[in-house]
C-alpha cells in the first residue's frame, strides 16, 4: 500500500492554476492509495474533488467558514478501499486556542478496508510555534489512539518538530515506529534539518520503503512516499 504525506502550504490569496495543475499531475503519476494532506484550503479540495475521479477525499475544516485561514487535513482516498468511518476531532479540550496555539489544531480519523484487512489512520497538523503545545496535542492524540489498539494503524502529519525532539519520542513509547528514523534529509524546501513530517506505524504494519520527493515542487514542504504492508 502506497501512502503519502504532503503539507501543501495554504497560500489562497495567491493560488494558482499551475500549483493545483501540478498537484493533479502528481497524484495521478504517483498514483498513491492515500495521500493525507495538510494546509489544504477549500478552493484545491474542490480542484481535486473535480479533477481527480478514482478517489474520494474526507474531513471537515477547522473553522468551517471557507476562509483564507481555514485548513483542512483531508485524507483523499482510492475507490477501491472501503471506507467504515471517519470524523475530524479539535486537538484543545476547551477553547480553540488553548496552550497558546494561535490556530485551532485538529485530527482527520479514517477507518478503512482493504483487501479484507481492516486499518486507521490519523492525519494531524501540529503547532508551529510553541513546544509546550505540541505536548498536549500528541496527548490528546495519544488518548484517542488508546481506544483503537488493536487495529493496525498509521499516524501522518506534519508535527513541525524532528525526531529527536522528546515529546515525539514520549508520544512513540515501545508501541509505534517511525517509519523514517533514517532520513536525513528535510522535508521542508528551505530549511535544512532532519524531517519535520512524518509517517508512523504501530507495530503490525510493515515498512518496506520510503523516501523524501525532493523533485517535487508544489509547497514549501516535499512530500513524504512510503510503501506500507499490514500484517496478516
Amino acid at each position: 500500500m502506497k501512502i503519502v504525506t504532503f503539507n501543501l502550504q495554504n497560500d489562497l490569496i495567491k493560488e494558482t492554476i499551475d500549483k493545483k495543475e501540478l498537484l493533479i499531475n502528481f497524484i495521478k503519476v504517483e498514483n498513491p492509495d492515500i495521500i493525507c494532506f495538510q494546509e489544504l484550503n477549500f478552493k484545491l479540495k474542490k480542484y481535486i474533488e473535480e479533477n481527480i475521479q478514482n478517489y474520494i477525499i474526507v474531513g471537515t475544516s477547522r473553522y468551517q467558514t471557507n476562509s483564507f485561514i481555514d485548513e483542512y487535513n483531508s485524507i483523499l482516498i482510492k475507490k477501491d478501499i472501503d471506507l467504515l468511518e471517519t470524523k475530524t476531532f479539535p486537538l484543545y479540550k476547551r477553547f480553540k486556542h488553548d496552550f497558546f496555539s494561535i490556530f485551532p489544531r485538529i485530527c482527520t480519523y479514517v477507518k478503512l478496508k482493504k483487501a479484507n484487512q481492516t486499518f486507521q489512520i490519523y492525519n494531524t497538523h501540529l503547532d508551529h510555534l510553541f513546544n509546550y503545545t505540541r505536548k498536549h496535542q500528541l496527548q490528546i492524540l495519544k488518548k484517542h489512539l488508546k481506544h483503537h489498539e488493536d487495529i493496525p494503524t498509521i499516524i501522518t502529519g506534519d508535527f513541525n518538530m524532528t525526531k529527536n525532539n522528546p515529546n515525539l519520542e514520549n508520544f512513540l513509547e515501545s508501541k509505534l515506529i517511525n517509519t523514517g528514523s533514517s532520513l536525513t534529509k528535510s522535508t521542508l524546501k528551505y530549511i535544512h534539518h532532519l524531517p519535520i513530517d512524518f509517517i508512523i506505524t504501530s507495530k503490525n504494519i510493515k515498512c518496506q520503503s520510503i523516501k523524501i520527493d525532493q523533485n517535487t515542487h508544489i509547497s514549501d514542504h516535499y512530500p513524504l512516499i512510503a510503501h506500507l504492508k499490514l500484517n496478516s
